[in-house]
């Protein structure tokens, strides 16, 4: 099959044109928590299933051509049909929410309409094209065939159970921070990619789902009263708290924004709030100001070293996400003086940051200082750290000492 422009301009309407397509059809509830269409979760499940399908629905566009009324169609009636079967398939299942018990009905379901949706614009790429695949051997049909099936169901299969396993550990950090709303978002994709019966904390998905729900209505109930215009600071406070159970952030920002001037807590409730609306020099400034409070009275209250290390991890965190190592090196360090108490948790958290940038021989200072300040604390952590080093770099290039917790992985070795 002779590849060409038009196959090429076919295949990138196909993938893009879908997909930009089933975004401007989403309803808002599900855009707010960056979920996409029911049962595909999220964007990156059906970007890669629809370009899972293209292979599958070339080979089907081609042996289209082998009719002549079909062959008759032009590429503008073509892309128009995609276009409203997209917009059709999007808008129905827009409204829908599916649960399946196994990720194998919920992979079928994904892959039959990922491959409806784009085969009309891999029709529009061969028209008026005579077929000439179906013209070879027996044997080369069937490996071509076979190749499309295997690409229809076995990317999109690895990458749904890698997805699972991604936000499993996401809806249970929701629950633990108590974002209701964001944990209910992240349980029904999770049910819609196959996981109805996967357990979280002991218990089944579907079960999760039911007690969330039950828990949402009553928040929603208690904020349906408007807040009195004598509303305590308090009050206030505890409105924001709800509000960003339900994950209504714009809301709990407003109320955040004037009590952050004199309450600590306040302000960094405010740098979440922000932080999870990537707003990061928001986040960033609202953090600052925290530490900066809490660094001239860390000894005036028994949670300001608590309020303090939180600050620190959420600079950190902010840095991170937005590409900024430098600030999360500076802000390492300044905890290491802040606190030092928690030297340890901070070295353990530059060893990992200079692992991830490709430097193993700081990384190995910190995983030594780190052990150096408290042998006890995080120890299988470090070892996990330990282990990467090991693996990828030659110990020639690690130039500090031994970390005095590593000798148990060395007699492992030894007695191995």
């Amino acid at each position: 099959m002779r590849i060409n422009k038009y196959v090429i301009l076919g295949c990138g309407a196909a993938v893009v044109g879908n997909y930009l397509l089933v975004a401007g059809v989403l309803n808002e509830e599900r855009s707010r928590f960056g979920m996409t269409i029911s049962p595909f979760g999220w964007p990156r499940v059906l970007l890669v299933h629809l370009i899972a399908a293209l292979p599958l629905s070339l080979m089907i566009a081609r042996l289209c051509q082998r009719w002549g009324v079909i062959r008759q169609v032009s590429p503008s009636l073509w892309l128009a049909i995609g276009l409203v079967i997209t917009f059709i398939v999007s808008s129905v299942l827009n409204q829908q929410k599916f649960c399946f018990d196994y990720l194998s009905s919920s992979l079928l379901i994904r892959a039959v309409i990922s491959l409806l949706m784009v085969l009309p614009f891999c029709c529009c790429a061969f028209t008026g094209q005579a077929d000439q695949l179906f013209e070879q051997n027996y044997v080369v049909r069937s490996l071509m065939v076979t190749l499309g099936l295997v690409t229809l169901f076995g990317p999109p299969y690895l990458y749904s159970k890698a997805m699972m396993q991604v936000r499993l550990q996401q809806a249970e950090t929701q629950l633990a921070s108590h974002r209701l709303a964001a944990a209910a978002a992240t349980v029904q994709g999770l049910q819609e990619l196959g996981g109805s019966w996967v357990t979280l904390q002991g218990k089944p998905l579907h079960e999760w789902q039911e007690v969330l729900e039950q828990q949402l209505t009553q928040l929603e109930w208690l904020v349906r009263r408007p807040l009195a215009v004598a509303a305590t600071p308090e009050q206030r406070f505890q409105r924001a708290e709800i509000l960003i159970q339900l994950h209504r952030l714009d809301e709990a920002a407003q109320l955040l924004q004037p009590l952050s001037q004199g309450s600590v807590l306040a302000t960094l409730l405010l740098a979440v709030v922000e932080r999870e609306r990537r707003r990061w020099l928001a986040s960033d400034q609202a953090y600052q100001r925290a530490l900066d409070f809490l660094a001239r009275h860390l000894d005036d209250h028994p949670d300001y070293r608590l309020f303090a290390r939180q600050a620190i991890e959420g600079l950190v965190h902010n840095a991170r996400e937005d590409r900024r190592p430098q600030d999360c090196v500076g802000v390492l360090q300044r905890g290491l003086e802040l606190l030092p108490e928690e030297r340890s948790y901070f070295h353990y958290l530059l060893a990992r940051h200079y692992i991830d940038a490709g430097q193993p021989g700081r990384a190995w200072q910190h995983l030594h200082d780190a052990a150096t300040a408290a042998p006890n604390q995080l120890s299988q952590q470090r070892l996990e750290l330990q282990r990467r080093l090991l693996q990828s770099t030659p110990i020639c290039l690690l130039h500090s000492p031994r970390p005095p917790f590593l000798k148990e992985l060395a007699d492992g070795g030894a007695d191995k």
